[in-house]
């Protein structure tokens, strides 16, 4: 019993450290008009499109825990148009996807980025960095990215660069049409959809039959619209 007991003090004392840094951030990001979603572990705002969000990742040790922290931009009607073919998801999670994003070490410096807690008094030190790396790579990818031109640009490419959009090959492809769809470059949907398809078929990706579905539901759909 006693070392049960120890290991939920443990535990607890780790959960009041997150708790801290978490509000910590909020503080900080509230300011700018985000919103805490604690179920989620995000801070999230709205924007013209839809919404951008902040998420938190946390990896628990023995001793300590490290955490990680991700961007996330989501256009809303992108993700209705491509979450008809998620039949998996619920009505719920479809309401939750995001379109583009990205870990903010690979974007500053192209690896993941651990910030490590190991004591009650690393938390201002460490969530005052995190924020800084919010503020340097976070916001200038959001500035960017939440122009629906430029994540269309991005989600064309299928080079290293790309994964900084997203690293799922086929949900990139599904971008790059949906985003023609939506800004009305219908004469380009055919010539995307068939490099698409080609570097899908060329990687035998997983994801291939549900980008052939939806490519093919979009050239429907545009054709009915004719």
């Amino acid at each position: 019993m006693a070392s049960t007991a120890k290991g939920c003090g443990v535990y607890m004392d780790k959960l009041d450290q997150k708790n801290m840094l978490w509000n910590q951030l909020h503080k900080k990001l509230s300011v700018l008009g985000y919103r805490k979603n604690t179920s989620r572990q995000s801070f999230w705002k709205p924007f013209e499109f839809g919404k951008v969000a902040i998420h938190v990742s946390f990896i628990n040790h023995h001793d300590d825990f490290d955490l990680t922290v991700d961007v996330g931009i989501r256009f809303d009607v992108l993700e209705e148009i491509k979450n008809k073919h998620h039949t998996l998801l619920s009505a719920k999670e479809k309401n939750q996807t995001f379109s583009i994003g990205a870990e903010l070490g690979h974007l500053s410096e192209g690896k993941p980025k651990r910030w490590t807690i190991n004591k009650e008094s690393d938390i201002e030190l460490i969530s005052n960095n995190i924020y800084k790396t919010i503020e340097i790579v976070a916001f200038p990818y959001i500035e960017k990215y939440s122009i629906m031109e430029n994540a269309f640009k991005g989600c064309l490419d299928d080079g290293k660069e790309s994964w900084l959009l997203t690293s799922i090959d086929c949900k990139r492809a599904m971008n790059a049409v949906g985003f023609a769809k939506i800004l009305n470059k219908t004469d380009q949907i055919d010539e995307i959809i068939r490099d698409k398809t080609k570097f899908l078929e060329e990687k035998n990706d997983f994801g291939l039959p549900l980008f052939k579905t939806f490519a093919n539901d979009v050239r429907g759909s545009i054709s009915a619209n004719g």
